[in-house]
């Protein structure tokens, strides 16, 4: 009987070590997404300057354009995120002088973890795209 109680406990450890593990893998995933997704955004913002500024040697960034490019971006991204896990994917975007930064926020109608003691249902990443040693 004790062989078989260690047996169990055994299995049960091993069990939860799989199942954290493929959710874990599945979490990186997520991660990695979100951080190309917002790099992405920022990184194609910025290419949205104002050409006659940018002609007087000021650098200004055409919100309007740089906002559309983001929220189509940030479609695509909630659409093939709807495909692994459902929830919403909600954005922030900050402009600065010479920098774009993209806030992603995804909120996951279900826990990402099937273990009890873990629950992540929000994950968020941010990137920052900034012009270096522009002179004002």
């Amino acid at each position: 009987m004790k062989v078989f109680l260690v047996f169990i406990g055994i299995l049960f450890i091993n069990l939860s070590f799989l199942i954290y593990n493929g959710d874990m893998a599945q979490y990186e995933k997520i991660q990695l997404f979100l951080k190309s997704t917002a790099e992405d955004c920022a990184a194609g913002a910025a290419l949205y300057y104002n050409e006659e500024e940018y002609s007087k040697g000021e650098w200004c960034i055409e919100e309007n354009e740089a906002n559309k490019f983001i929220s189509s971006q940030v479609r695509f991204a909630e659409e093939s995120l709807k495909k692994v896990c459902k929830g919403s994917l909600k954005y922030e975007v900050i402009y600065d002088s010479v920098e774009v930064t993209v806030k992603l926020y995804y909120e996951m109608e279900n826990d990402l973890f099937r273990l009890p003691f873990l629950s992540i249902n929000k994950v968020s990443r941010v990137a920052k795209y900034e012009w270096r040693n522009w002179e004002k």
